[in-house]
C-alpha cells in the first residue's frame, strides 16, 4: 500500500512533476494498484531501511460540517441471473445504482462519516454443477445529522466501489550489497515484439478515470497529447470483476483521437479461470493490449498462473499483444512464476514496475538490476517509471529525465509512466525530457548467474531448458548436485568453459532450446512439477514458497 502525501506548493513547485492541487492518492491497494515490492522498502547496499504502510484517508474518520447539510440514505441493490456467458462460469450481471435522497436541513448541522462494512454472500457458477460461495467485506458510509428537514429531493447514480481498508504494518529488510555481472558475454537474445506493437513510444497509466482530469475524456487525451503520450493503459478489471469504466464507447474516442489504448487488469490467483475470462474481455472492447498486473498474491501460485495463461489464450489467440508488469527483482520473490506469465505463449512483453523511490534505490541501479535478472526470459522490457510521490520521497526532474536517457541505452523501444492521475493538471511534468547518466555508468546487459545452491524461478526457467537440450532431468527449482552436472556436461559439449554454473555465454547456448513443458499440480501441501524429459515422466517436488 502506498501512502498518502500531502504536497506543499513549495515542493511543488521545486519538483514541477504533479500537477495535484491538494491531497492525492498514489497508493497500493489491496483492489489492484501497481505496488511497492511486496512492501519491501529496499535501501543502499548493506543497509536496514523501515517503510511504514498506512491507511488511504476512505479509511480514516472524518467530520464535516456543511452548510446545506444533507442526510444521504444509501441502498445498493444488485440482480443476476445464471444460464447465460457472463463472468463466473455463466450468468449476466446487471448494473447497481444507489439511491440518494437529499433532505435540506438548517445550516450549521454537522455530518460526521464513518467507515463501517457490512457483509454480503455471492453465488458463482464456476463450472457445469459446480457452485462455489463466496463471501465479501464491502465498505460503506454511515452519515447522521440533524432531523430537521424542509425539503426532499431524489437521484439515481451508480454506485462507487470504495478500495477495502486494511491495517498498518511496518516491514524491517536488510539488503546485501548489490554486485554487477563480472563476466562480459552478451544478454541472451530477445525474442522479437509482435508487429504493430502498441507500446512503441511513451505510454501512461490510468487507474481510476473518475480521478484523472476528473473523468474528463476530452481533457486526458489532449493533455496526453501535450506530452507525448501514445498509449493510455486503463484498468478494466480487478481480479474476477469487470470494471465499467473501459468499455467499447471509450476505445473508440480514443483511437478517434489518434491514440492506442490497452486495458490492465490486477489478478490475485484465487479464481483464475474468471481472471481469465475479465482480461479477455479487453479483446472483446476493441483495446490494442491487455497488462497484467500481477504481484506478491501470485508468489507459488504456478497451478493458478498456468490456468490463467492458458484460458487467456484460449479467448484472446495467440497473436493478440499481452504484457506483464510484476516485479522487477526476480531475487526477492524468487517463487514468483516469471517463468509461466513470460514463458511459451504467456506475455509477449515485459513492463517490470522499476520505482526507484518506493525501492529506495537509484534510476542506474534499478535499470542494471532489472535487466540483469529479467534477460534470460527474453521478452523485450518495457521500462515502467514513476511519478508518484509517497512518504520515501518523489521523483525529481533529474531522476525522470535519468529515467527516459537510460531506457535509450538499453535499447527499449517503449516506457510507460505510473500513473496519470498522480500528475494531474495544473502543474507541469513533462515525461519526454532527458537527462545525462551518471558519469562512468555502463549499461550492463549480462544475464544474472546461477550458482548451486539457489533457489526459484530463475533455477526452473533453466532446468526447463536443459530438459529440452535433452537432459533426463527433474524440475524441482533447487540448482543442486544433479543440475550442476548438467551444466557441466552441456558446456563441455557446446565447448565452454566447465564451471557448472549458468551464466553468459552458458544463458545465450542454452535458451535456443525449447523449454519443456510442465504440468504444475499443488497438493495441500506441496506443488509438484512433472515434465516429461528425455522420453521419461518425472515428477519433482519444487521448492517455492507461498
Amino acid at each position: 500500500m502506498r501512502k498518502m502525501v500531502v504536497r506543499s506548493e513549495k515542493v511543488r513547485a521545486k519538483l514541477r512533476l504533479t500537477r495535484s492541487g491538494g491531497l492525492f492518492i498514489a497508493a497500493l491497494l489491496a483492489g489492484g494498484v501497481l505496488g511497492p515490492l511486496a512492501g519491501i522498502a529496499i535501501g543502499a547496499a548493506g543497509t536496514t531501511t523501515t517503510e511504514t504502510i498506512t491507511l488511504p484517508a476512505g479509511c480514516t474518520t472524518s467530520t464535516k460540517t456543511a452548510t446545506a447539510p444533507t442526510t444521504t440514505t444509501a441502498t445498493a441493490t444488485t440482480t443476476s441471473t445464471t444460464g447465460g456467458t457472463g463472468l463466473g462460469g455463466g450468468g449476466t450481471t446487471t448494473t447497481t445504482y444507489t439511491t440518494t435522497t437529499l433532505t435540506y436541513t438548517t445550516p450549521g448541522t454537522t455530518t460526521t462519516i464513518a467507515p463501517t462494512t457490512t457483509t454480503g454472500t455471492s453465488t458463482v457458477v464456476t463450472g457445469t454443477g459446480t457452485t462455489t460461495t463466496e463471501t465479501e467485506t464491502v465498505p460503506v458510509t454511515t452519515t447522521t445529522t440533524t432531523p430537521t428537514t424542509t425539503a426532499t429531493t431524489t437521484k439515481t447514480t451508480p454506485i462507487v466501489t470504495v478500495p477495502t481498508c486494511t491495517s498498518t504494518t511496518t516491514k524491517k529488510v536488510t539488503v546485501p550489497p548489490y554486485v554487477p555481472p563480472t563476466n562480459t558475454a552478451a544478454a541472451p537474445a530477445v525474442i522479437k515484439a509482435p508487429v504493430n506493437n502498441p507500446l512503441t513510444g511513451h505510454a501512461m497509466w490510468i487507474w481510476l478515470m473518475s480521478a484523472t482530469d476528473g473523468g474528463n475524456l476530452t481533457k486526458i487525451i489532449t493533455q496526453a497529447k501535450l506530452d507525448g503520450i501514445k498509449t493510455l493503459i486503463i484498468k478494466n478489471g480487478d481480479g474476477r470483476t469487470l470494471w465499467s469504466q473501459f468499455n467499447p464507447t471509450l476505445v473508440k474516442e480514443i483511437h478517434a483521437a489518434g491514440l492506442k489504448v490497452c486495458a490492465w487488469q490486477y489478478i490475485y490467483g484465487n479464481y483464475p479461470l474468471q481472471e481469465a475470462e475479465v482480461g479477455a474481455s479487453a479483446k472483446k472492447d476493441g483495446a490494442d493490449c491487455l497488462v497484467i498486473d500481477a504481484e506478491v498474491q501470485y508468489q507459488g501460485r504456478y497451478v493458478a498462473a498456468q490456468q490463467y495463461i492458458k484460458d487467456l489464450r484460449a479467448r484472446v489467440g495467440a497473436k493478440f499483444s499481452v504484457g506483464l508488469a510484476g516485479l522487477p527483482y526476480v531475487e526477492f520473490h524468487e517463487s514468483f512464476p516469471y517463468s509461466i506469465f513470460l514463458g511459451p505463449n504467456g506475455a509477449q512483453f515485459n513492463m517490470p514496475q522499476m520505482y526507484w523511490i518506493d525501492i529506495g534505490t537509484t534510476v542506474p541501479y534499478i535499470y542494471q538490476t532489472t535487466y540483469t535478472e529479467n534477460s534470460i526470459y527474453q521478452r523485450p522490457i518495457y521500462p515502467l517509471g514513476q511519478l508518484y510521490g509517497d512518504s520515501s520521497g518523489s521523483p525529481s526532474a533529474l531522476s525522470v529525465g535519468q529515467f527516459n536517457t537510460l531506457a535509450k541505452d538499453y535499447k527499449a523501444t517503449g516506457i510507460s509512466w505510473w500513473d496519470f492521475q498522480s500528475a494531474t493538471s495544473g502543474w507541469l511534468w513533462d515525461t519526454k525530457f532527458t537527462a545525462a547518466a551518471p558519469a562512468n555508468f555502463v549499461a550492463y546487459t549480462n544475464a544474472v548467474t546461477l550458482v548451486k545452491g539457489n533457489k526459484g524461478d530463475q533455477v526452473i526457467w533453466a532446468q526447463q531448458h536443459l530438459d529440452g537440450a535433452g537432459f533426463r532431468l527433474a524440475v524441482d527449482g533447487v540448482y543442486g548436485p544433479t543440475t550442476v552436472t548438467a551444466v557441466g556436461i552441456f558446456q563441455a559439449d557446446h565447448h565452454l568453459a566447465v564451471t557448472g554454473q549458468v551464466n553468459g555465454r552458458t544463458w545465450d547456448l542454452l535458451l535456443r532450446y525449447k523449454p519443456t513443458a510442465v504440468t504444475w499440480k499443488r497438493t495441500s501441501n506441496a506443488l509438484y512439477a512433472t515434465v516429461a524429459s528425455a522420453g521419461k515422466t518425472l515428477r519433482a517436488r519444487v521448492s517455492v514458497r507461498r
